[in-house]
């Protein structure tokens, strides 16, 4: 295993008080301290994706940076950003 996906029900549960808080980080510690990368789902708010971010979670996956879409809106903005990467390479 190199990967540890943390349930977005922790998320919520950490931005409620201190204690909560502490469980989680101590979860993305855990999860460092065994040389894993540390998903966390459930990131639907720009705190909760500022909280995870200051306590080092590698992923967050969530309604705060993209709703659901369909196969050809995704591929879309997969070309999309491939291009504007193409673009910043060859500057």
């Amino acid at each position: 295993m190199d990967i540890l996906k943390i349930d977005r029900s922790f998320i919520q549960l950490a931005m409620q008080g201190k204690r909560s808080k502490a469980i989680l980080e101590t979860m993305v510690n855990m999860g460092h301290a065994l040389n894993m990368r540390v998903v966390c789902e459930g990131a639907e708010t720009v705190a909760q994706r500022s909280m995870l971010e200051e306590i080092g979670a590698d992923v967050m996956q969530g309604f705060v940076d993209g709703r659901p879409m369909d196969l050809f809106d995704a591929l879309a903005l997969f070309q999309q950003d491939k291009r504007k990467n193409l673009r910043l390479a060859s500057n």
